[in-house]
């Protein structure tokens, strides 16, 4: 997976005004975090604009919904936009959330990292029994 900073789609830690000029290429996996879209379908965007549209031939294309994270592989790059396909089931919910946190706690951005690691050991220490 590809190291990634909080952005839709999660590539690099550098500032977001660099990440809009990053190179996306084919066969590249990466977390995805859904959307819904204009015509209700759900979506993706990368930092720099581009909506990711998912591959309607996956077996996991119905699975898909707004509001989770997903880890997918690009099959196809343009101009305005990216194909990929979901290599796993998406997460919800607390799972997402997770998804997102331990993504962002490998960024090289330390003060991102030291943020999500915190929230990530604070919940651990909320799911333990009393």
């Amino acid at each position: 997976m590809v190291e990634g900073a909080w952005a839709l789609a999660y590539r690099d830690d550098r500032p977001f005004f660099e990440q809009r000029r990053a190179e996306v290429n084919v066969g590249e996996v990466m977390m995805v975090r859904t959307f819904e879209g204009k015509d209700g379908g759900t979506i993706g965007r990368l930092p720099d604009g581009r909506v990711i549209l998912f591959d309607k031939n996956s077996a996991l294309f119905d699975q898909l919904g707004p509001g989770q994270v997903v880890e997918a592989r690009v099959t196809y790059v343009a101009r305005t936009y990216v194909i990929v396909d979901p290599l796993s089931p998406p997460k919800t919910g607390v799972e997402a959330l997770k998804a997102n946190l331990k993504v962002l706690s490998e960024s090289e951005n330390w003060e991102h990292a030291v943020l999500a690691e915190a929230l990530l050991h604070i919940m651990r220490l909320l799911e333990e029994p009393l």
